[in-house]
């Protein structure tokens, strides 16, 4: 499983990852109230795939770690409740300052 297929079964196998996508909006909205040039809604939505994507690949090279290999991740991911942590992690997920 390389990074692009682990994004897309997290994705699809998450429960809370609308959830991401609404936090990170926000924050992206926020972001761009303080903008002297305002960005468009594609811009916006672009960030927050990308930020999507980052949160991924970092994942992913988590769990490429405990894997082992390429190979593993699937049983890996099942194993150790990834999507599980990922959908617990998404309800305490905050991008603003605290």
């Amino acid at each position: 499983m390389d990074v692009k297929e682990f994004t897309g079964y997290m994705q699809l196998h998450m429960k809370n990852y609308e959830l991401f996508k609404e936090k990170a909006m926000e924050f992206q909205i926020e972001a761009n109230n303080k903008r002297k040039k305002k960005w468009n809604e594609y811009r916006l939505e672009k960030e927050v795939k990308d930020m999507w994507n980052k949160m991924m690949e970092s994942a992913y090279n988590q769990v490429l770690t405990g894997a082992g290999n390429k190979k593993t991740i699937h049983s890996y991911i099942e194993n150790n409740n990834v999507v599980e942590f990922f959908d617990e992690a998404m309800r305490d997920l905050n991008f603003g300052e605290e």
